[in-house]
Formats: C-alpha cells, structure tokens, sequence
C-alpha cells in the first residue's frame, strides 16, 4: 500500500533497540515465518506460531519498546483471522491490563485507539481462540503516538513503469491493504522500476 499521511503519528514499533518475542515462530515451515518478520515493514513476509503449536489457544507474540513510551493506537495487521485475542499493555513485562477494541473482522486489520494517551513498554497479541486452521499469524504490529491523519493518497491517479493486468498501479491508492500493484511479470529483473502518485495539489 502506498499511503501519505499528514499528521505526525510515528510507528513507536519502528523504534531503534524494540525487541520481538512470541510464544512460538514458524521456524518448522518453509519459508520460516520467525519473529522479526512483524516488524520489517513488509507485507510480504509475517509470523506465525510453529507449525506445531497452531492448535495451541494461548499463543502469544510480544513487543518491547525499550522503554516506556506514550500511545494512543495499537494496529494489529492479521495475516489469517483468528476467533478472539486480546490487546495488552504493561510498564514492566509482569502485569498486564487489556485495551478494547473493534472484534477481529475479514479485513484482518484491528485498530485500538485509545481514549487518552496512555504508557507502557510492553504490547502484547494474547491469544484466546485461533484460527482453526493456522492459529495465530501477524503481517505487522505498529504502535502510535500521535493522530495518524488522513490517507492523501487514497483514490488519486497512480502510475507506474509498469503493471501487471491484475494488479495495476491504481491498487497502490485504492486504500485497501487486500490488493497491490505489482510490476509486469517481464519487468521483474528490472532495477529502476517505479510508482508515481500524482496528489492533484
């Protein structure tokens, strides 16, 4: 998703020194879904529990910011939709409180936003019910400190170098996470492809 914002909320998970841990990781599948792939900015990698702990309800992947920080969101990016997790915060690792927030939907992209500004170290994906297939598997989790404004991007004219009949560049500014330009298949090798988006003013 290609996206201009214009506010000044920056992603505290993109932080230097934040540290990724989970109950388990995909280090039993191939490719290996581990850790760190929720926090490389890339939608085209994820976590997931093992293979073998998909069954397991508690699962549970983890964030350490370093220190404690200020926020007031906490997006969840679902690579597959679970039944019901829980969003938690703690200052110290040990105790937790949950946060609310909108039911997992099919868009796979849950969004607590807080009241107030609140602090904490800690942002935990407890898990209650997983997918009965796949158990629990995040694209990304990003924390906010700030009002995120408004997608300027969304529905302006994209173009591109190149696109793919099936993914064309106007997918880059559609605001949906679901779809995606991609490059013509015959333009995969090369190096200075690029995507334009023209915001009219």
């Amino acid at each position: 998703e290609f996206e201009v914002h214009d506010g000044d909320g920056a992603d505290l998970a993109q932080q230097p020194g934040v540290v990724a841990s989970a109950s388990s990781e995909g280090t039993d599948v191939s490719p290996q879904r581990l850790v760190g792939a929720a926090l490389d900015k890339n939608f085209g990698t994820w976590w997931s529990v093992a293979k073998s702990a998909r069954a397991r309800a508690d699962s549970w992947y983890q964030l350490d910011l370093g220190s404690p920080k200020w926020m007031d969101k906490v997006m969840v990016f679902q690579e597959v939709v679970p039944v019901a997790y829980q969003i938690q915060l703690s200052t110290d690792g040990v105790n937790w409180r949950s946060v609310d927030f909108q039911a997992p939907g099919a868009a796979r992209v849950d969004n607590a936003v807080f009241g107030a500004p609140v602090q904490a170290r800690y942002l935990r994906m407890q898990g209650e019910v997983g997918n009965a297939q796949y158990g629990y598997s995040l694209y990304e989790m990003q924390a906010g400190n700030g009002a995120e404004g408004a997608n300027l991007a969304a529905g302006k004219t994209a173009t591109a170098s190149s696109q793919d009949a099936a993914k064309p560049a106007s997918m880059a500014t559609d605001d949906k996470l679901s779809t995606r330009w991609a490059v013509a298949a015959a333009d995969r090798g090369q190096a200075d492809t690029w995507l334009q988006v023209d915001l009219g003013s």
